[in-house]
């Protein structure tokens, strides 16, 4: 199957345009979360770009695949997250809310797992007994009053630089050293122009798709598992 990635949007329609204009040339559009919280446009512009791209799955609501980044989550469950706008905090959880069942929190295909930070065995192991397929299913029980949820900041690492941290929260050190069996793509943290990508080991691949410019998706043959970098 071929899979075009896009990572964090944060309001720019950088990523939408990319999608748009690859919608034809493959078998799915996988979006990798954090469509609001930006330091460079208002809100007005994130809702519109947030709108659009919702329209854009309900267009193609058996290509399109919408993830949800931890800047989606923390209007739901958890406000203390960098950048989280508390004058539209309502508006953007009735948004979430309202259309829930549009998202998702990882996508496999093959030997392949999209989610927004990635997915460590530590994380799977002590929630989910080492099973992804259970992850999705309990989100969309919504659970989230408990103390404990999964999906939120787990570690007494500010950054999230811990394996105990679940998809919408881990960094990229610790999800190296605690990847789980299969090839992943993510976005979440940020990768410096002209830096390698794509990190290769005897087991799997990791792919990090987010950047400065949100100009950057992959281009993903999950049965070859072939990989392309691509800026738009």
């Amino acid at each position: 199957m071929k899979i075009i990635s896009v990572a964090d949007t944060h309001g720019d329609r950088t990523p939408l345009k990319i999608a748009k204009s690859k919608i034809n040339d493959c078998d799915k559009v996988i979006f990798l979360g954090d469509y609001v919280d930006s330091y460079d446009s208002d809100w007005t512009v994130q809702e519109e770009v947030l709108n659009d791209i919702l329209s854009f799955k309900k267009e193609y609501p058996d290509k399109v695949v919408l993830l949800f980044g931890n800047h989606d989550f923390s209007y739901i469950s958890d406000p203390n997250v960098s950048g989280h706008q508390h004058k539209y905090h309502c508006r953007i959880n009735n948004f979430f809310i309202e259309n829930f069942n549009f998202f998702d929190v990882i996508y496999k295909q093959d030997n392949w797992v999209f989610s927004h930070a990635g997915v460590s065995e530590t994380w799977l192991s002590r929630n989910f007994d080492n099973k992804l397929d259970n992850i999705n299913p309990y989100f969309h029980k919504r659970e989230w009053g408990k103390m404990d949820c999964a999906f939120d900041h787990l570690s007494f690492n500010p950054y999230g630089d811990s394996p105990i941290e679940g998809p919408l929260w881990i960094r990229p050190a610790a999800l190296n050293n605690s990847s789980i069996s299969f090839n992943q793509c993510v976005g979440h943290t940020e990768f410096r122009e002209n830096v390698n990508r794509v990190f290769d080991s005897e087991e799997h691949k990791l792919v990090f798709l987010d950047s400065e410019k949100r100009n950057v998706f992959a281009e993903i043959n999950t049965t070859s598992n072939e990989v392309r970098i691509c800026k738009g």
